[in-house]
């Protein structure tokens, strides 16, 4: 009785950790509000791909399956891992609220990445309230980076 009392309290305590770590990521504005930009991107490259014959219930269901998935995951500054338990927070946490934003969004035709990322992520969520999206930032930098080092293999080769 008492190793079976043991075995549930241990079972009982990971269980809790690993819920917890779920939605702790959320807890951070940087991970939310980036997690929250991946998110709506991959939705974005869903319903723009999509078939228009599916009904609109049956394309959230479709695209919240598939958003979460670390391979598509790959292209924003934080590892896939921590993209994955982000968003799995988020639909966790905001599921609800993300299927009615996205049936209005897709029937009203609205749903271009900028209009995605503003009502969802800095409206309805408050990720990213206050902030830049870390991922857009760590892209501007690189493109800023390679304009000047472009420029300067050009004054160099004009020397």
């Amino acid at each position: 009785m008492r190793s079976m009392f043991s075995l549930l309290f241990l079972i009982f305590a990971f269980s809790h950790k690993t819920n917890s770590k779920k939605g702790s990521d959320l807890s951070d504005p940087v991970l939310f509000c980036d997690g929250c930009f991946a998110m709506m991107s991959e939705i974005y490259e869903d319903l723009s791909k999509a078939d228009k014959s599916l009904k609109t219930s049956e394309l959230i269901v479709q695209t919240l399956d598939n958003v979460c998935n670390v391979q598509r995951l790959r292209r924003y500054k934080f590892s896939p891992p921590t993209q994955k338990r982000v968003c799995d927070g988020i639909v966790q946490n905001h599921g609800q609220p993300l299927k009615k934003f996205l049936a209005h969004a897709f029937e009203s035709q609205k749903y271009d990445l900028d209009y995605l990322v503003d009502e969802f992520c800095y409206k309805e969520t408050q990720a990213c309230e206050g902030r830049r999206v870390p991922t857009l930032v760590q892209r501007e930098e690189r493109e800023r980076m390679r304009k000047q080092a472009e420029e300067k293999k050009n004054s160099k080769t004009e020397l």
